[in-house]
């Protein structure tokens, strides 16, 4: 994401402590406070392969290059299928997709359930939620036909990733706090911990169960 680095730095420059939230930065000057991404989807694919589930889907609206929080989240996911020795199949993983236009979503959909996906990791709840709903259109039911995660943690039905924002908030208080009373604060990159909540949209791999049965 654009976070106008060159504005921020008037900030900096004037001696305002500048504090990014929920997307990194490589500026070692500004605070960063973020939930730890890259944990937050290997997670989630960890919890995938559990449930059996070896053709794993990444998939993203964002332009990767633009939103690095996304890419930290893709990169745990590759990392989950590196440690479990599954293949990474270019064709599952989706970015830098339309979500508007609900005739294109069911034929990324029906390509990712025609190449096999099983499970599908999103980039947040609402991309979850909407392939959710396409996969009714479809006549594929979550999760026995194919499993659907989330991540942000805004829906009581989607396994998703809590980013704790209630956290992040003591940090910015707490930095806030030192900066105004002269303390100096030596750690300027803050992750706070993802945390799996495990749902109703992810289930058992059941093409996985036939197979072994078999």
């Amino acid at each position: 994401a654009n976070i106008h680095l060159d504005l921020l730095n008037q900030f900096v420059f004037r001696g305002i402590p500048v504090i990014v939230l929920d997307q990194p930065v490589t500026a070692p000057y500004l605070y960063n406070v973020l939930c730890d991404n890259f944990s937050g989807g290997k997670q989630l694919t960890e919890h995938l392969i559990s449930l059996g589930h070896q053709k794993i889907s990444f998939f993203a609206i964002s332009n990767l290059d633009m939103i690095p929080s996304v890419a930290e989240r893709l990169g745990g996911y590759l990392k989950a299928m590196k440690d479990a020795e599954l293949p990474v199949i270019p064709e599952l993983i989706v970015h830098h997709t339309c979500m508007d236009d609900t005739d294109s979503l069911k034929n990324r959909l029906l390509e990712l359930h025609n190449a096999g996906a099983t499970g599908i990791i999103c980039e947040n709840d609402g991309v979850a939620q909407a392939l959710i709903e396409v996969s009714a259109s479809l006549g594929l039911s979550v999760p026995q036909d194919i499993s659907i995660c989330g991540f942000s943690d805004d829906f009581d039905h989607i396994t998703s990733i809590y980013q704790n924002e209630e956290l992040m908030a003591e940090h910015v208080g707490e930095i806030f706090y030192r900066e105004i009373s002269g303390l100096r604060t030596e750690n300027r990159r803050i992750l706070v911990p993802a945390e799996l909540h495990a749902k109703d949209s992810t289930g058992v791999c059941l093409q996985h169960t036939v197979q072994e049965k078999q």
